[in-house]
C-alpha cells in the first residue's frame, strides 16, 4: 500500500532530508559578498594577533593616583617611547628613588619613574595582599618598572617594601618562599633566585624583582639587580644614611650554631602557631619537620608569663604529657615551653617523640647558654610602631576609612 503523501507543513517543521536543497540557482553576488565578508574577518582576526605580540609601551604605565592625604601624590608618568626603534626613555628624571641604588639597568634596559605607596594607599598597588605586608611593620613601598628595547619588550618590576625593620623584612621574605628554597648570604640579609624573579633583604627592606619572562635579557638584569642591590649604596642628601651592620639579626646566628641553614628560618611578628599571644617569634624548622623556637623579653617577669601562655596552649590541642610537654590529639606530636636565661622563652613544636623533643630543647638551651653576655645583650623585642592615627585600613574592605 502506498504510504500517504506528507503535507506541506509537516515539511517545515521537520527536516527528513538535511541535504536537499531547493534553489534553482545561486547568485554570484552572494558568493563574491560572502568571501569578502570572510576576507575582512580574517584581517581582523591577524591584525588582533599581530597587536597582542606588540603592545604599546604606555600601556604598561598605570593611570595617576591620588591619595586623600594632602602630604602623599603617587602620580606614575608613562614611559616616553623613542621614534627610533629600540629606544625607550623615561619620561622625565625622577629625583624621588628613596633608597633605591643608583645603577639598576643592565645595557639596553631603561628606567621609569619611582611611585611611592603608603599604608593609605597600599591596597591600591596590591589589591588584596596589603594585609601581608601590614602585619610585618609596612611604612612604605618603592615601585618602578625597568623596560627593555621595544623589538623584545621584556620588563622587570621592581617592589621595595620597607618594613621598618631587618627582622620584619625578613619574615616577609621567609613567608613569600617555599620550605625548600635555599638563599643565599648578602651581606647583612639574604638572597633567593628564581628563573625570572629575585628576592633580597637588605636591613628594613624587602625587595622584590619580577620578570615579564626567563629569557637571556631578563636574567642578564635580574643578575645585574643582585650586584647593585649588594653593593654599598651612594649616600645622598635626600636617603638616610645606612647602617654599617652585615649581620643578620642574633636569631640567625643562634640558630646557625646550631647548624641550621637560613632558609629554614622564618621571623613571625604576630600570631605564631595561631596563637594570639605568640609575638616576635623566631622559628627555625628541622629535618623531621618539627620546629624549634626563640622570643627575647624585656625581663623575666614576662618570659615566664609568656612560657606559661605557650603550655597552656599546646596542651589545649591535645593532652599534658607531663613536665609541660603536650601531645597534640591529632598529630601525636609533642611540644613545650620555657625560660632560660632569665628572659627568653624557648620551645619546641612538632617533636616526632617525647626524647627527640628533650634532646631538641636542650641543645637549644645549651646553645643560647653558650653567647656571650653581649651578644645576648644584643636580642632584644623587637619595637612595634604604633600605627599613626588616621592611617588605619578597615579589614572588611581593605581600604583606609577615611577613604570609604
Amino acid at each position: 500500500m502506498a504510504r500517504p503523501p506528507r503535507s506541506k507543513k509537516q515539511d517545515r517543521l521537520f527536516v527528513r532530508d538535511p541535504f536537499r536543497h531547493y534553489r534553482r540557482s545561486y547568485s554570484l553576488a552572494e558568493v563574491k559578498w560572502g568571501a569578502g565578508v570572510g576576507a575582512v574577518l580574517v584581517a581582523i582576526a591577524a591584525w588582533v594577533m599581530w597587536r597582542g605580540a606588540h603592545p604599546d609601551p604606555s600601556l604598561f604605565a598605570s593611570a595617576p593616583l591620588r591619595s586623600s592625604n594632602k602630604q602623599t601624590v603617587v602620580e606614575r608618568q608613562p614611559l616616553a617611547v623613542s621614534r627610533t626603534p629600540g629606544t625607550i626613555t623615561a619620561a622625565k628624571a625622577d629625583a624621588n628613588r628613596a633608597p633605591l641604588p643608583d645603577n639598576l639597568t643592565a645595557d639596553g634596559w631603561h628606567e621609569g619613574p619611582t611611585s611611592q605607596y603608603t599604608r593609605k594607599n597600599l591596597y591600591v598597588k596590591i589589591d588584596g595582599r596589603a594585609d601581608y605586608f601590614l602585619q610585618y611593620g609596612f611604612e612604605r613601598l618603592y615601585f618602578l618598572t625597568l623596560a627593555y628595547k621595544i623589538g623584545d619588550h621584556a620588563t622587570v618590576d621592581i617592589e621595595a617594601y620597607d618594613l621598618g625593620s631587618a627582622a620584619n623584612a625578613l619574615g616577609a621574605f621567609s613567608g613569600e618562599r617555599k620550605p625548600d628554597d635555599k638563599p643565599s648570604k648578602l651581606g647583612g640579609g639574604l638572597l633567593f633566585r628564581s628563573r625570572n624573579a629575585l628576592f633580597i633583604t637588605r636591613g628594613s627592606l624587602y625587595i622584590r624583582a619580577i620578570g615579564s619572562d626567563d629569557k637571556a635579557a631578563v636574567s642578564a638584569e635580574l643578575d645585574h639587580l643582585a650586584a647593585a642591590f649588594g653593593a654599598p649604596r651612594t649616600q645622598q642628601k635626600t636617603r638616610q644614611p645606612e647602617k654599617p651592620d652585615n649581620r643578620l639579626p642574633w636569631a640567625y646566628r643562634l640558630f646557625d650554631k646550631l647548624g641550621i641553614t637560613t632558609g629554614k628560618i622564618a621571623y613571625l611578628p604576630d600570631q605564631a602557631f595561631s596563637f594570639d599571644f605568640g609575638k616576635d617569634m623566631y622559628a627555625a624548622r628541622l629535618g623531621d619537620d618539627s620546629q624549634l623556637f626563640i622570643i627575647a623579653h624585656k625581663d623575666a617577669a614576662a618570659a615566664k608569663a609568656n612560657a606559661k601562655q605557650f603550655v597552656d596552649g599546646f596542651a589545649s590541642l591535645g593532652s599534658k604529657a607531663g613536665g609541660g610537654w603536650a601531645k597534640d590529639r591529632y598529630l601525636n606530636t609533642f611540644a613545650t615551653a620555657t625560660v632560660a636565661n632569665d628572659r627568653f622563652v624557648i620551645g619546641v613544636r612538632g617533636a616526632p617523640t617525647l626524647a627527640k623533643g628533650k634532646d631538641q630543647l636542650a641543645r637549644l638551651r645549651a646553645t643560647l647558654a653558650g653567647l656571650s653576655e653581649a651578644e645576648r645583650a644584643e636580642a632584644q623585642p623587637t619595637a612595634r610602631k604604633p600605627t599613626p592615627p588616621g592611617d588605619e585600613m578597615d579589614p572588611g574592605s581593605g581600604a583606609p576609612k577615611d577613604m570609604q
